[in-house]
């Protein structure tokens, strides 16, 4: 199977001028821990960039591409096209630099962390939305009659399932995308899909306080 990485974020929620794709968490960027997970497991993987994309890419050439990783690809936006418009760009190149692309391909945000195993992932032959129990930030009241009995602290809603940005695709699908717009607003909504249940964790980092808090909870990355 091969993956895309959409990487394009500016992270301006991060307190940093770095690109998300290279915010740490637990001294190394983000897109490295993605990277790392899917060594050994994935053929090959284009990394869709936008903002400073040659920062990334240089990183990239330093930490992986001069040590023998040679099954890492860029493909980088001129301008925001949105997640919908980052993947046809990021589709149409990864076709033409790899004639035998997997018929279905991992795509995934960079931002999203999970412990989802790959290996399963390789066995999906239909478009689908892996799903996840989100985390609610607030604290959750237990009523009892007209009194609040107690707080439950950030509780994990096991009853609800939110899409985790991680994602099956067909590797045609480039043929229905928009040149610009969103996965989740223009093209999900309209598509047929299957879903996957993800039971393990999923930390979204969509600011410096998320990664804070994904480091308390000291899970082992790659």
């Amino acid at each position: 199977m091969d993956a895309i990485i959409l990487a394009g974020g500016k992270g301006l929620r991060m307190d940093s001028d770095v690109p998300k794709a290279l915010v740490e968490v637990n001294r190394k960027p983000i897109l490295f821990r993605q990277l790392n997970k899917l060594e050994g497991k994935i053929d090959s993987v284009m990394i869709s960039l936008g903002y400073k994309a040659e920062e990334i890419e240089s990183a990239l050439i330093d930490n992986y591409i001069f040590n023998g990783f040679e099954n890492i690809l860029v493909s980088a936006e001129k301008k925001p096209l949105g997640t919908a418009g980052a993947l046809k760009y990021a589709l149409t190149q990864f076709k033409k630099i790899k004639k035998e692309l997997s018929h279905h391909v991992l795509v995934f945000n960079c931002d999203d962390l999970t412990d989802i195993n790959i290996d399963e992932m390789k066995e999906i032959k239909y478009n689908t939305i892996c799903l996840a129990n989100p985390i609610l930030p607030f604290g959750l009241p237990h009523i009892h009659g007209k009194y609040i009995a107690g707080f439950k602290e950030k509780p994990k809603m096991e009853d609800w399932w939110v899409s985790c940005g991680w994602y099956v695709l067909n590797k045609n699908l480039d043929i229905d995308l928009p040149n610009k717009g969103s996965l989740e607003k223009d093209v999900f909504p309209k598509m047929y899909t299957r879903y996957y249940k993800h039971y393990g964790y999923w930390f979204p980092l969509n600011n410096l306080k998320s990664v804070q808090e994904f480091e308390k909870t000291k899970i082992k990355l790659s």
